[in-house]
């Protein structure tokens, strides 16, 4: 599959019924707006001497075509799905920029626009795991094992330096809902997208992780992923995060504002990789 397809946000917009929680109406009616909150966790190198942030609520917001993210630290993050853009927005200077939607497959903590300055191989992807059925915010979900792996090498006379190569290892397992049972159409691609890139820490997830959720039909909704990297002098120590939905909303009805960049906020030109890009 080219990039184009990998990027290619799905037109059907259809509704289902889920048995006995009535979260959606039928088919045919006007797609609901969405609030996903989640708790999310990062602990750098090993657990006795790694350095940990405490969970910290991450809130998503979807009304068709648009998102809104929120995560704390002074920044709002708005989607526009179909143009393929984000504005993030510096709620105390009350500043933002402009960026693209990172494409699929961008390996993790590489920043979107660098990717035209390497080479990639992905590989891995999401299977059904060994494990006991669990109920998460009222769902039941079934576990699932995930590996990626992204063998990053700068090009010749590129402008990046040997500290963007090695390889990006993610393992981890985590508990998914039937996608169908949950929510269908445009937003719960864009739904699956944030909660993987929550539980992988990254911008642009793998593509065969993006792709294998698509095939099993699966919103991933509580996970602990290690990131490991290799194959570099300035190579990390393993990165563990956790992610645990809290709160599925999809009665919600989300006013046009709230995806909008306020009229008395100034654009700034976008920072550079260090520098608050992600």
């Amino acid at each position: 599959m080219n990039g184009t397809n990998r990027n290619r946000l799905r037109a059907v917009v259809s509704a289902s019924v889920a048995a006995g929680t009535g979260l959606l109406s039928t088919a045919g009616t006007a797609q609901a707006d969405v609030i996903v909150a989640s708790k999310v966790s990062v602990v750098k190198g090993e657990a006795k001497r790694g350095a940990s942030r405490s969970p910290r609520t991450v809130t998503a917001y979807f009304k068709e075509g648009y998102g809104r993210l929120e995560a704390g630290r002074g920044r709002v993050i708005l989607y526009d799905f179909q143009a393929r853009t984000v504005a993030v927005l510096n709620l105390v200077e009350k500043t933002y920029y402009e960026k693209a939607i990172p494409d699929l497959g961008t390996p993790p903590n590489l920043p979107g626009r660098l990717a035209r300055f390497v080479t990639t191989e992905v590989t891995g992807g999401i299977k059904p795991a060994q494990g006991a059925p669990q109920t998460v915010v009222g769902l039941p979900t079934k576990p699932y094992r995930l590996l990626a792996q992204v063998r990053v090498q700068p090009k010749q006379a590129s402008p990046v330096g040997a500290g963007f190569g090695g390889t990006f290892r993610a393992v981890g397992q985590f508990q998914g809902a039937a996608s169908d049972s949950v929510i269908s159409g445009r937003v719960s691609e864009q739904i699956r997208m944030l909660l993987l890139q929550q539980m992988t820490g990254s911008d642009g997830a793998p593509w065969p992780l993006v792709s294998d959720l698509w095939k099993l039909k699966v919103i991933p909704l509580k996970g602990v992923v290690t990131v490991t990297r290799s194959g570099t002098a300035t190579a990390p120590m393993p990165t563990t995060l956790s992610m645990e939905v809290v709160t599925l909303n999809q009665k919600a009805t989300l006013d046009a504002s709230l995806f909008q960049v306020p009229a008395d906020y100034r654009k700034v030109d976008l920072p550079g990789p260090g520098r608050g890009d992600r």
